[in-house]
């Protein structure tokens, strides 16, 4: 293993390897370019072979003490490769994050060393079945009948205006969620590649007078579907709108060969019940933490 610098890393190879680790997990949030976007290049990687296995670190800073922390919309990273990482390069990430006086990482499956507490976290993964409709997936009667509904119901448009979606999302969440000014500024940034770059689509819901009601940001990104930036007005709600829209993602991802929807978690049971009647499984990861900041350092955020 050794250790590259952002500016000393071949892209190329990292993306690619990246992209094999597709075969046993979503890669999206390896992605060099993605990396870029969501911790604005503060980046390096750790490279096995000639870039046989790789894993990012993202590291911002407390005052003068570099930290490893997990950057907005970056769900989990770990080793990436074209199959799940062995357990020696387990341990040899998580040597390297002893090194640091705070760590925030997520990654799937293994076992974290001493001084590293670990949180399993929930993951919700439908895997689509070719030659099988989009209605075939939907695993509960009501979300059935629920899309039905919303289909009579409500029209769907796609469109590039990253700006207006997230707008409405986060009028949408108003009350229940207020999305930071940085965070907001990274769901535009990785919106705008996306979409410019074809590498993913915005959706929305609309009701017989035109209105929005629902809108949803998509990835689609080495086989696998990401539902990144979703949400539903109050007038969207008894309609079914979300609904309607995952249920187009997942039509549209059968018909272009993807092999798998991301929900993106979740940890909240209602919002976890929601994603497994589409279909999803649970597909666990882990949060290893370890905090060994001088005291009054830890209270503050970082910079």
């Amino acid at each position: 293993m050794v250790r590259l610098e952002r500016g000393t890393i071949d892209t190329k190879k990292w993306d690619a390897c990246i992209s094999r680790s597709s075969l046993w997990r979503n890669p999206l949030y390896g992605h060099s370019w993605y990396l870029d976007e969501t911790a604005g290049g503060n980046w390096y990687g750790l490279v096995w072979g000639d870039y046989d296995d790789v894993a990012p670190v993202c590291i911002n800073r407390k005052l003068i003490f570099p930290q490893v922390y997990r950057p907005p919309i970056t769900q989990q990273l770990g080793v990436y490769g074209h199959q799940a990482p062995k357990i020696d390069q387990v341990s040899d990430l998580h040597r390297h994050l002893l090194q640091y006086r705070r760590c925030v990482y997520t990654m799937p499956g293994g076992r974290p060393l001493d001084g590293i507490t670990s949180t399993c976290r929930s993951n919700y993964v439908l895997t689509l079945l070719a030659g099988q409709s989009a209605m075939d997936h939907i695993s509960s009667k009501s979300q059935r009948q629920h899309i039905k509904q919303a289909v009579n119901q409500l029209s769907i448009q796609e469109c590039d205006d990253v700006q207006t979606h997230v707008d409405f999302v986060q009028a949408a969440l108003a009350g229940k969620y207020k999305m930071g000014s940085h965070e907001t500024a990274i769901f535009k940034q990785v919106g705008h590649y996306l979409v410019s770059h074809r590498k993913g689509y915005i959706i929305k819901a609309m009701d017989a007078t035109g209105m929005v009601v629902s809108s949803s940001l998509i990835a689609t990104v080495d086989g696998y579907a990401t539902l990144l930036l979703g949400g539903t007005s109050t007038a969207g709600r008894p309609s079914h709108a979300r609904s309607l829209l995952i249920y187009e993602t997942i039509k549209r991802s059968i018909a272009s060969g993807l092999s798998h929807l991301d929900f993106e978690g979740s940890d909240i049971l209602g919002v976890a019940q929601f994603f497994s009647s589409f279909g999803a499984v649970d597909h666990p990861y882990d949060q290893i933490l370890h905090d060994r900041m001088p005291w009054p350092i830890r209270m503050l955020r970082p910079v």
